[in-house]
């Protein structure tokens, strides 16, 4: 294969920047965030508007799901990053009797961050700040199908940091073998499974440990005793934002037979009260990224599948408005594929214990929904369902709560980050042992003699 000439010297000038060590201090490190949090104020409207012309996001979805997740961030790592770098004590056993023990938090080194078009500012900026935080340099991969915004990460990257320490780098198609040419010391993807697994594959013919965010169909369950309102409400907000191209939105309902109908009218209200009536024509949602993804939604509606609500679309405009569609089971060619689109199926239940046992040979989600107000209900759904994360009663927000660690299990992804989850998954955990030369007692050299080794049981 080619080699990527550009890329190989970016690496190597990343890679003599770090090992010159001018990421190690701090304080550093706290300033250099500080600055881009400045910077990311100053481009705040121009941040708007060029997610407005990529995504057709409005100035709210923007501000929330974007802009503040990334400003949160900064603030809690500058304010916390002293604390979580003070090597922490560790206790030693009778063998290490005459030494002090310490872990340590280094950095790996140079790293590679691959984002994605859906979120294309949170999802670049997050882990970029967690990297940063840990010490590393960054080559910062963006999706080449948000070319607006990437002109404002880039603008934004080139007036705080120096080419040597965090740079950008786009083309036009993605080439992953060639993006993975460098020997990284650590590799952070956010994207499909499909591409995860090539990363992956990349990643470990040079032994590079990487962080996986994927995603996956998210089940949501609406059991009988939830709070029907609340959950109509919280799941409309959830499943639409960003027209349904979130990797934690609501893939699927699970609802109760017993509440379907008004469950339904009700999500029907709240979809009509946030949206509007004709999305298609006020153009009230985030678009579809471009015309495969489309066609791809376009093809899942089927014939075969009774729409409760919406169902039209715009080819010009990109548009498909929300729609809610019944399937029969888990088996429905909707429910083969992460639909990451405004398309959400339901499934009637009459008790959920069947259907359990059909998630569970399922590969695992990024995320799993439930709405009750019984515990056991909560509590058997929980034992029964694996996921990466769980909200109870709400959907999407615990990405929001950078005191938690955010990430996939299995198929969904591996590793966690998100504060001081990121500042970990972005630093390798180092042992330090540090022994006394005042005493050398003989006991631990050979040779081994009969009593040496009885004394030895006797101590240890």
């Amino acid at each position: 294969m080619k080699r990527n000439l550009f890329l190989e010297k970016l690496f190597n000038k990343q890679k003599a920047y770090f090992l010159a060590q001018n990421t190690r201090a701090i304080d550093f490190r706290i300033q250099k965030l500080k600055n881009l949090s400045k910077e990311l104020d100053l481009q705040y409207d121009n941040i708007c508007n060029a997610l407005r012309i990529d995504l057709n996001k409005s100035p709210g979805e923007t501000f929330l799901s974007e802009y503040l997740v990334v400003q949160n961030e900064i603030t809690h790592v500058t304010k916390n990053l002293k604390k979580w770098s003070i090597p922490k004590k560790a206790k030693s056993n009778l063998m290490n009797i005459l030494s002090k023990s310490v872990i340590v938090k280094e950095p790996f080194g140079v790293v590679l961050i691959m984002s994605p078009w859906n979120y294309p500012f949170q999802l670049s900026f997050v882990p970029l700040i967690d990297a940063i935080s840990a010490g590393n340099t960054v080559i910062l991969y963006l999706s080449p199908y948000t070319p607006a915004i990437n002109k404002i990460i880039r603008n934004i990257i080139d007036k705080v940091f120096s080419l040597n320490y965090v740079s950008v780098v786009e083309f036009n198609q993605a080439n992953y073998q060639e993006i993975m040419q460098p020997k990284y010391d650590y590799v952070f993807f956010t994207g499909s499974l499909r591409v995860g697994k090539i990363i992956m594959k990349q990643a470990s013919e040079n032994l590079i440990p990487v962080t996986l965010e994927l995603g996956g169909k998210c089940p949501c369950f609406v059991a009988k005793t939830a709070n029907l309102k609340i959950a109509a409400r919280r799941i409309a907000r959830g499943k639409w934002m960003n027209s349904g191209q979130t990797c934690v939105s609501p893939d699927y309902l699970l609802i109760h037979e017993s509440i379907k109908n008004v469950f339904l009218k009700l999500l029907k209200k709240y979809i009509i009260e946030f949206y509007g009536e004709d999305t298609i024509k006020i153009q009230s949602m985030s678009k579809i990224i471009n015309l495969d993804h489309f066609n791809r939604l376009k093809a899942l509606f089927g014939k075969r599948n009774k729409i409760f609500y919406g169902g039209r679309f715009d080819e010009k405009t990109l548009s498909i408005e929300p729609t809610i569609v019944q399937v029969k089971n888990l088996s429905d060619p909707l429910m083969n594929e992460e639909i990451f689109g405004p398309i959400l199926p339901y499934i009637v239940c009459k008790d959920f214990s069947g259907i359990i046992k059909q998630i569970r040979d399922l590969p695992k989600p990024l995320a799993l929904y439930v709405f009750s107000k019984n515990k056991e209900c909560i509590n058997d759904l929980l034992t029964n369902v694996q996921s990466g994360d769980v909200c109870i009663n709400d959907t999407i927000m615990h990405i929001t709560n950078y005191n938690l660690p955010f990430g996939g299990v299995g198929s969904s992804g591996m590793g966690s980050y998100h504060g001081i989850f990121g500042f970990n998954s972005f630093s390798h955990t180092r042992s330090l042992v540090n022994t006394t030369t005042k005493l050398d007692p003989d006991l631990f050299y050979p040779p081994w003699t009969d009593n040496k080794i009885k004394l030895l049981k006797k101590v240890l």
